[in-house]
């Protein structure tokens, strides 16, 4: 710059100032990371698009005050620094064994990028192994033995130099095929959680101050690649908003930790709720579209979340209703053109309460939000299976064993669609698929005698199910007392599953064929107990099974 011409028509002194530009993007100090903010939209851009280049004062002193002040330039409206939307960067993993087949590595990476994208609607780029200090950025290697395959991953966050999660995944050698799938997908899953900061679908990429970044990272492992107990879970909830007490969907993701945290913990139980309303109100006093507060305050209204904290019973009274579907309706109208990943939670205590048809809206959008989210691909079929939906069910089913082809949570729902129809040579053929060389004889004699039509055959082989159903209940046991024309023992069945696992288990009794089930003496009883029966009497409330015909005795009642 000896000729000292400052002026746009120097390209020299235009590439210096480009060069600073770069440099002040890429400089996250503490001060600007200290607190938990969305990164900023670049207007009119694309988050993840192109950089737009700042507006920059002509002649020496505007390279002084870019030097001292980062991206705080002189000028009207420009005085307040604002950090640049950061980028997410996914590395091609490093291959280290000769086992792993060609084309392994690209086809996890493009899986990866494939589900980032479905679940966030941010396209990560593509990443040449070099550390973008600006940038949320996976790297990793694979290596594989004959026994066992072994992912590493490494996750870096914007202006911090080292890794803020380091993880390994293991997985038999023999699933080699299928991992790109679904390796890709948990990292994807993994990698979106620490950048948008949410363990819910998000498009927000956020920045964490590093204290709370590394907490949250293992938060995220602990929820996408590995499973953890509620107590560690907790711990690190706690740790990252000590870290960081101005993230709202960390105090969200404490509070629903801590009440499902709390069952028959006594005293102790009692105040983890009471700690969970607190952090739930305390991300809604932070940002009041944290959908996941309303969501999980409205369960709580609702009855849903708490069982006896004294005793093993987790049996609760529903009510508080015109709380919870205020609650509810807030957690969906809090961010209506993102990912709708709340409105399951609210289809889910519609399905309990009796209405799978005003459920099936809700999952339908999440599924259309994100096909790659098998949570809710896994409800939504559960949803149209109680709806009576069949043919579209099996629709669903076969593809999503098309695209994972090892989901294997598909086959129950083959099995109780089977059971339903009554096809019992199709569903002995899928149970012994299930359970493989733990088949139990006497549940594959049982399925025999439903085939055989032999009224004693099935009395004398289902006597054995009345108590194992009590014992582990499920929704196929009870299904298999319907079609052994018992719907006492199912029924009792359903008692027993409500004292073990709550209300969730109320949502079976809506499987079709359970009509006898609602002319059983205790039918009323349960519905009573329950709450059902007190919201079934409010305006809107009448269930789905009140609407066919013949109707049940209790919808006279109505």
């Amino acid at each position: 710059m000896s000729s000292q011409d400052f002026s746009q028509s120097n390209p020299e002194w235009q590439r210096l100032l480009e060069w600073i530009a770069e440099k002040d993007s890429a400089r996250v100090t503490s001060e600007q990371l200290g607190e938990a903010t969305p990164a900023p939209r670049l207007k009119n851009k694309s988050w993840l698009g192109p950089r737009k280049r700042p507006a920059i004062a002509f002649g020496l002193a505007g390279l002084i005050a870019i030097g001292a002040a980062g991206f705080s330039f002189l000028g009207a409206g420009q005085a307040e620094p604002e950090l640049p939307q950061p980028d997410v960067v996914i590395d091609l993993f490093e291959s280290r064994s000769d086992i792993i087949p060609a084309g392994f590595v690209q086809t996890m990476h493009d899986e990866m990028a494939t589900d980032f994208s479905a679940s966030s609607r941010i396209t990560p780029e593509d990443g040449d192994g070099t550390r973008r200090l600006d940038a949320y950025q996976l790297q990793g290697s694979i290596d594989a033995t004959d026994e066992d395959v072994r992912i590493f991953a490494r996750i870096f966050a914007p202006g911090i130099d080292g890794p803020v999660l380091t993880t390994r995944m293991e997985r038999p050698t023999e699933q080699m095929d299928a991992l790109p799938l679904t390796v890709g997908s948990r990292l994807a899953s993994l990698m979106r959680c620490v950048a948008t900061a949410s363990d819910s679908t998000g498009s927000d990429i956020v920045r964490l101050p590093e204290p709370a970044i590394k907490p949250w990272a293992d938060f995220c492992r602990m929820t996408t690649v590995e499973s953890a107990d509620m107590g560690s879970r907790v711990a690190t909830l706690r740790s990252v908003v000590e870290a960081a007490p101005d993230f709202a969907n960390g105090w969200a993701n404490l509070g629903e930790n801590l009440v499902w945290a709390s069952r028959g913990r006594g005293d102790e139980g009692r105040a983890m709720v009471a700690e969970a309303e607190a952090a739930l109100d305390r991300a809604i006093e932070l940002d009041d579209t944290t959908a996941k507060a309303y969501a999980v305050k409205a369960l709580i209204a609702l009855g849903i979340t708490t069982g006896s904290f004294d005793t093993d019973s987790q049996a609760t009274t529903l009510g508080n209703f015109d709380e919870w579907e205020r609650l509810a309706q807030q957690s969906l109208d809090a961010r209506p053109s993102d990912c709708g990943c709340e409105g399951p939670q609210y289809a889910r205590a519609k399905q309990i309460l009796g209405q799978p048809s005003q459920a099936l809206p809700l999952y339908r959008q999440a599924v259309n939000q994100d096909r790659r989210n098998m949570g809710h691909l896994n409800e939504y079929i559960g949803n149209l299976i109680l709806a009576g939906q069949l043919r579209t069910a099996e629709a669903q089913l076969d593809k999503v064993e098309d695209e994972w082809p090892n989901a294997g949570w598909t086959k129950t729902h083959r099995l109780n669609i089977a059971m339903v129809e009554r096809d019992y040579t199709e569903a002995l053929a899928i149970y012994r698929e299930l359970a493989a060389e733990n088949a139990n004889p006497r549940a594959v004699s049982f399925l025999q005698a439903l085939d055989s039509g032999d009224a004693a055959r099935i009395e004398a082989s289902s006597a054995y199910l009345t108590e194992a159903a009590k014992q582990r209940p499920t929704s196929t046991q009870y299904l298999s007392l319907l079609a052994a024309d018992r719907p006492d023992a199912a029924l009792d069945m359903i008692e027993a599953a409500y004292e073990m696992y709550g209300p969730i288990v109320l949502e079976w009794l809506w499987l079709p064929r359970s009509a006898p089930v609602y002319d059983e003496p205790e039918f009323a009883s349960l519905a009573q107990r329950s709450g059902l029966l007190a919201y079934w009497k409010r305006d809107g409330g009448t269930p789905d099974f009140c609407k066919a015909a013949p109707a049940a005795k209790i919808c006279r009642s109505l």
